[in-house]
Parts: structure tokens; sequence; C-alpha cells
């Protein structure tokens, strides 16, 4: 089939951008599980490289957050099984965790 370049047109809602740098797992961090939570929003995604034929993934988590102000709880599991946790976590940032 044919590929496709799909452009998303921004608004202002509020955001977060996690990405992981990985120490004892992988460099990027694949694998790894996180959770964000903002009040009664809780959100989770496992970063992968890809999702399927001819994709690839940003390396940067983009988590919406429509009006939040604040996030409550970053929590990452990594793939070592090692918990990391940050609470109280500004919006619409891009943040670098390491492992």
């Amino acid at each position: 089939g044919r590929n496709y370049l799909l452009q998303n047109r921004g608004n202002d809602n509020n955001w977060i951008k996690i990405e992981l740098r990985g120490n004892r797992s992988n460099a990027d961090g694949y694998g790894a599980k996180v959770k964000v939570v903002t009040g009664d929003l809780t959100q989770h995604r496992e970063h992968n490289s890809a999702h399927g034929y001819n994709s690839a993934n940003d390396l940067r988590l983009h988590f919406g957050l429509a009006g939040k102000e604040e996030i409550d709880l970053i929590e990452i599991i990594w793939p070592n099984g090692s918990i990391q946790q940050l609470t109280k976590v500004a919006v619409n940032q891009t943040i670098s965790i390491k492992e």
C-alpha cells in the first residue's frame, strides 16, 4: 500500500513530553512502561521504537493533558524492573529522565 504523512493541527491544551535515557537497560529505554497521573486522568504508555511495518515512533513520549495545570505523578517501570517516580511536575515541557 501507499505511505502517508499525516499532520496534526495543534491546540491550546497542556501536554508533557518525556524522553527516557536508559542506563542499565538500553540507551533509549525501550520497553519501559510510563504512567502519568493528573487528578482523575491516568494515562499509560509502553516505550517502543515502532508499532507496525514501515513506521517509527518519536523517542519522546507525548501525553496530552487537556486543561490540567500540574502533573501529580510520573511513574516509570524500566525494563529491568526498577521503578522511578516524579511528583508535582510542571506541564508544557519536555523532560529527560535518566534510569
